[in-house]
């Protein structure tokens, strides 16, 4: 193993927590200004999720995630001030992904 120490689930769930605020805000800067007008399918269906149910889910499960490890309380506040100025788009609950659906 490369790195032994990742293991430790005391460095290991705080780095998964930071890679997913960090990733989170990557996705928003590249999807957000996509959506801002008109929502659109995340893969070129309706079948899928949209880019908005996405982004949503995403600040949302990243924020609650930080909060509940008491971690990056400037990430968490940002995301809920995003989920708030974006309240306005409606988008629905993330569909169960079909392989989880039974």
């Amino acid at each position: 193993m490369a790195y032994p120490e990742l293991a430790d689930d005391r460095i290991w769930r705080p780095g998964v927590r930071l890679g997913s605020a960090a990733y989170a805000v990557a996705m928003s800067v590249f999807l957000v200004e996509l959506v801002l007008e008109e929502d659109r399918p995340m893969h070129g269906t309706r079948q899928v999720a949209t880019v908005r149910q996405v982004l949503r889910y995403r600040w949302e499960t990243t924020a609650a995630a930080l909060e509940r490890a008491g971690e990056l309380p400037a990430f968490a506040a940002a995301f809920h001030a995003l989920l708030g100025a974006t309240e306005h788009w409606r988008a629905a609950d993330l569909p169960v992904y079909p392989a989880f659906r039974g």
